[in-house]
């Protein structure tokens, strides 16, 4: 916790697999500056947690605008992501403006472990599931 508000949920006190939902930045152009507001989490994400939480999964949400914004670097925030024990990650992208971001930490996850399952999620990743598919497949696994 930083300043009563969770930054990132790292610790996991046994070997079980996580699952990891990843809240993304925009974009890497802004150079470490957040372009989306660092004080809200995706109620997406949250309802998706709590629901996968009711059926007894691990599940772990990763706010990177909100670690970028502390000072990580995204191979830092990769490294706390693969500390959690990934089974397999999903990355939000529920607005458009965050596709170039969820692509970016795709590639983080995958240049750090090739064969990690890595799903993209939501309004928008279903919109343009085919693209997204199609022209990224070595980023992304899935569409969801």
């Amino acid at each position: 916790m930083q300043g009563g508000k969770r930054l990132l949920k790292t610790e996991n006190n046994n070997s079980e697999k996580s699952i990891i939902l990843i809240q993304p930045q925009c974009s890497f152009i802004a150079e470490g500056k957040s372009i989306v507001n660092t004080l809200f989490d995706s109620i997406g994400l949250l309802a998706l947690e709590a629901y996968m939480k009711s059926k007894k999964f691990n599940v772990k949400i990763f706010h990177f605008p909100r670690a970028l914004h502390a000072g990580f670097s995204p191979p830092e925030i990769i490294e706390m992501i693969y500390k959690s024990n990934p089974l397999l990650i999903g990355i939000s992208m529920n607005w458009f403006h965050l596709s170039e971001g969820a692509l970016e930490v795709a590639s983080l996850i995958k240049d750090k472990q090739s064969d990690m399952p890595v799903f993209i999620g939501g309004q928008h990743a279903t919109i343009f599931a085919k693209e997204i598919v199609l022209e990224n497949d070595h980023l992304v696994d899935g569409v969801v």
